[in-house]
């Protein structure tokens, strides 16, 4: 026992020594209950070091900006007499105004860097505020009811060893006592984020005790024995534990562990429910559970529905639902997260959701080439499997038959959004792989032709094909409508190419090779869609207005990225605008009805998922526009070169947003509005948003348009310099195009798409 001292029994034995030394054991314990809060306070100080220079960096950059642009404002010309020529003066205002908006730009940078290091500091201090505190008795008692009352028993081994018999004893004999379950949160407080404790904890309870312990949580919750903020924060760190501890476990652990939680659904809940497995899955975003584990019950639940000869074809195993066991967390989990409350209905899909989070075996799982054990097991055999092979009929069975509506479809879209993130794929801003690539937009077709089929204007129709017959406007959630979004972002490139070049048919490859932008020497492949898939599959995207919202924000992103480039110069104007107005065409045709511009209030879960997408969008590489940029010099390149593809993003979009992008996005949708001249509304604002998208990118045509935004003065401008805005149109796109032509054709578009949104029409 001297030993704790560093005192061993030949330098100081007896009764005082003994006496000392079991002094230490509470300031002993106190330390070791602080490390890994002290930890964290490093890490803080380690952050804070890191965000300060990188403030002062930028601020350095900014101040010569604006020293810079300074002096570009106001240098003085020796002229000759006469001064400068027309052409001259012309370059030198656009070069003073230009000095005066990148001034401009800077100083408002560098003011919100102010606020960013009042922030950083905010964070710091709260990080060094006192670590431990009252906690620290708590800790140590909750260390003691493990058996652990010296420094030296804690040790990995020791510490995991105590927490699985706790945990265990709390799952056989349920929590009725608020104290045992705080003696549990204390330990988790501590080791949660041990990865090495937590595998240990976890593989030693196992997962039939580790889903009884969720169900004595949910139980003591209901009933009373625990407060029910007590009860969810047990449950989210029992989840947040095997989160941690099961990242590095192989395949033939993860899938038994698997196995022992479907094992302990099974006895703990019977057939009522299994939303205590749908709890544990039900964070995959910040505690996704590992992918070992994730794959072992994506396979059960494939055995399950498709392995069963016909018991549960097309409908979710029979157990799930929140109003059996488990519906207390379920209720809490959703009010606390702003979910709908049948999202921890359907662990299948909450499995499916946490399978996303691993794109590489989201991907192998979907498109394995393997032999389907379960190709006959369908009772429907008018309408079998059409492969044998195990990917495919997953694909057919999930996205193609299968009802998912209970969760909103989330699960399955996530799953599928997810497989398409693998690295250089069409995701990846760092590096293209053909093959990736490939493989995200053959997954992407097949998962629409099984969603929304092949509609045509009648179901006889000799090339119809019926799509999941569950897969309606009214059964896709909020979530599920942003992750449908958030799945054909990528594609959204490729997709509006083929509305621009007016095929009249999709043909029957499951991809195509197309030029993204428009931009020639860099072909992508993207999934090969018909008009009427396409539109059936933005107009349900559409359908709610989280996914109205998250389809604006895409669409807007692109957009943004077309104009910014013509408006560099380094992008024919006519092509920008055409590609502009084709998409807006398209995407209202196919939404109409839906109001996308109008942002609507939503739950925290839902608008945090929509910040996603929006921030993620931005990051989409841009194939071949790197060939483009060249034309702006050797500045520009070498910029590229060192900073990847967020620079040119970056420089495109702001370009954008300045000029041309304001143009059309803040009178297209008012123009709609207020323009009431029946049919020829559309035409009208069309024409209106076309041409002051060329006079944007077109600064040199001489032209002066109205300086309103009153859209009768705008359509009689443009009724009366129809010849001139023709030859703009003629010179850019050296064509014979006119703007009427142009607008006749976009004006078609919007009808078939609007057609073909609601095929089959019988």
């Amino acid at each position: 026992m001297t030993a704790q001292g560093g005192i061993t029994d030949s330098i100081w034995s007896g009764e005082a020594a003994t006496a000392w030394v079991s002094s230490l054991s509470t300031p002993i314990g106190k330390i070791n209950a602080v490390v890994p809060e002290m930890a964290e306070v490093r890490a803080a100080i380690a952050t804070y070091t890191t965000t300060v220079e990188g403030i002062r960096t930028r601020a350095t950059s900014y101040k010569e900006t604006i020293v810079q642009a300074s002096l570009m404002a106001t240098v003085q010309y020796m002229d000759a007499i006469g001064g400068p020529d027309p052409a001259q003066q012309a370059l030198r205002d656009e070069q003073h105004q230009t000095a005066l908006n990148d001034k401009a730009k800077a100083e408002s940078l560098l003011e919100a860097l102010s606020a960013e290091r009042e922030e950083a500091d905010a964070l710091l201090v709260s990080a060094l505020s006192s670590p431990g505190g009252d906690n620290w008795d708590a800790q140590q008692a909750a260390l003691a009811s493990i058996g652990i009352t010296s420094a030296a028993g804690l040790t990995p081994d020791a510490i995991a060893k105590g927490m699985a018999e706790l945990g265990s004893e709390l799952a056989k004999n349920g929590i009725y006592d608020a104290e045992d379950a705080a003696r549990l949160q204390s330990l988790y407080a501590l080791y949660g984020n041990d990865p090495v404790v937590m595998s240990k904890m976890n593989l030693a309870m196992g997962g039939e005790d580790v889903i009884s312990l969720i169900d004595a949580i949910d139980n003591a919750g209901e009933n009373g024995w625990l407060a029910p903020g007590a009860a969810l924060l047990l449950a989210q760190s029992v989840r947040g534990g095997l989160s941690v501890g099961s990242q590095r476990w192989n395949e033939e652990t993860g899938d038994q562990f698997a196995q022992e939680l479907h094992s302990g659904s099974a006895s703990v809940h019977g057939t009522d429910s299994w939303t205590s497995l749908a709890f544990l899955f039900g964070d995959e975003l910040d505690n996704p559970i590992g992918v070992t584990t994730t794959v072992g019950l994506a396979d059960i639940a494939d055995a399950n529905e498709r392995g069963l000869p016909g018991v549960y074809d097309g409908q979710p195993w029979p157990g799930q639902g929140i109003m059996g066991p488990g519906g207390f967390l379920s209720l809490a989990e959703a009010e606390q997260a702003g979910y709908d409350i049948n999202r921890l209905g359907d662990w299948t899909s909450r499995v499916f959701s946490t399978l996303g989070e691993y794109p590489d075996a989201a991907m192998d799982w979907l498109t394995s080439t393997e032999q389907d054990p379960y190709a006959d097991s369908l009772v429907d055999t008018d309408s079998p499997y059409r492969s044998e092979e195990l990917g495919a009929n997953r694909v057919d069975y999930w996205y193609g038959r299968r009802d998912s509506g209970l969760d909103g479809f989330e699960g399955v879209l996530a799953m599928w959004e997810g497989a398409q993130s693998l690295p250089g794929g069409p995701t990846d801003p760092t590096g293209y792989d053909p093959t990736a690539w490939a493989r995200a937009s053959t997954l992407t077709h097949d998962v629409l032709y099984e969603l929304v089929g092949e509609p045509r204007r009648t179901v006889s129709a000799e090339d119809y094909v019926a799509g999941n017959p569950h897969f309606l406007s009214e059964n896709l959630s909020e979530l599920g409508s942003v992750k449908l979004v958030q799945a054909l972002a990528p594609q959204i490139p490729g997709i509006v190419e083929h509305p621009m070049s007016a095929l009249s048919g999709k043909g029957s490859d499951p991809t195509a090779l197309m030029d993204p932008y428009g931009i020639e020497g860099d072909q992508r492949e993207y999934a090969n869609l018909s008009p009427e898939a396409l539109a059936r599959i933005l107009g349900i995207a559409a359908s709610t207005d989280a996914g109205a919202e998250t389809l604006q924000a895409v669409v807007t992103d692109y957009q943004n990225t077309v104009l910014g480039a013509a408006e560099l110069g380094v992008y024919n104007p006519v092509d920008a605008a055409a590609r502009v107005s084709v998409l807006q065409s398209v995407v209202d045709g196919s939404t109409a009805g839906v109001n996308l511009g109008e942002a609507a209030r939503h739950d925290e879960a839902v608008q945090s998922a929509i910040g996603v997408v929006e921030t993620g969008v931005g990051m989409l590489p841009i194939p071949g526009l790197d060939k483009l940029v060249g034309t702006l010099g050797d500045a520009v390149a070498e910029k590229i070169a060192s900073e990847g593809i967020g620079y040119i993003r970056g420089q495109l979009t702001d370009a954008a947003t300045g000029a041309a992008g304001d143009a059309w996005a803040g009178s297209y949708d008012d123009l709609l509005t207020t323009l009431e001249d029946g049919k020829d509304d559309r035409l009208h604002a069309t024409q209106i948003g076309f041409a002051q998208m060329l006079l944007e990118l077109s600064p040199e045509s001489g032209l002066q348009p109205p300086d309103t935004d009153d859209p009768d003065v705008w359509w009689a401008w443009v009724d009366s310099h129809r010849g001139d805005l023709d030859d703009l149109i003629s010179e850019a796109a050296n064509s014979t195009d006119k703007l009427d032509v142009r607008a006749t054709q976009l004006l078609e578009k919007f009808n078939n798409y609007t057609a073909y949104a609601n095929y089959p029409e019988d």
